[in-house]
């Protein structure tokens, strides 16, 4: 990248920038919005159990309930409720990532510039294995897309940065060879 002119280099974040935007477009058309709220839902639950748990752990010890055995009969049976409404939207969330994505957004997807080869090679290799693809998978696919391309955005902004200020490379005296070479490449 350091050979690169300042336009080039410019030009390619700015490639990059909206190459995400239209990726973030393209993922919002196709998952559904109770799609992604139900995977946001299982991502954030176990963490989220914690101030549940410790709230029920609350309301059951001021309960003015004074036997012993009934106290531990409604705080278990509160824990198997939080236990089994976790187990429903997690087997939801299975049950929504085998259905079949819109054929409309693979077409979308064959059209957008930019994207990096790996993550499209596994989609394709699940699309010819069974002839659709589901949401988990355009979600992984998605989200994998979205790392690469912020990462390749950001490269590309310090790319940029480098080249317009040079000052803020290092003095490369007094560094090993290896450190040195790093720093050059």
């Amino acid at each position: 990248m350091s050979q690169e002119s300042l336009d080039t280099l410019a030009r390619k974040s700015q490639e990059a920038s909206i190459s995400l935007a239209t990726l973030s477009q393209l993922r919002r058309r196709g998952l559904p919005r109770t799609v992604t709220l139900l995977y946001r839902l299982c991502e954030g639950l176990p963490l989220g159990l914690i101030p549940v748990t410790l709230t029920w752990t609350g309301i059951v010890f001021f309960l003015p309930v004074t036997e012993p055995l009934t106290l531990i009969r409604v705080y278990a049976l509160g824990l198997l409720a939080m236990l089994l409404i976790w187990a429903a939207l997690w087997q939801a969330r299975t049950l929504v990532g085998t259905w079949r994505l819109a054929d409309g957004i693979l077409g979308e997807i064959a059209q957008l510039p930019g994207l990096a080869y790996h993550p499209n090679a596994t989609l394709r290799r699940q699309l010819v294995g069974r002839g659709w693809v589901t949401f988990g998978e355009f979600r992984d696919w998605a989200e994998k897309q979205r790392q690469i391309l912020e990462t390749r955005r950001k490269d590309y902004e310090v790319a940029v940065e480098l080249a317009k200020h040079p000052s803020l490379r290092a003095d490369l005296r007094g560094f090993p060879p290896g450190a040195r070479a790093f720093l050059e490449s």
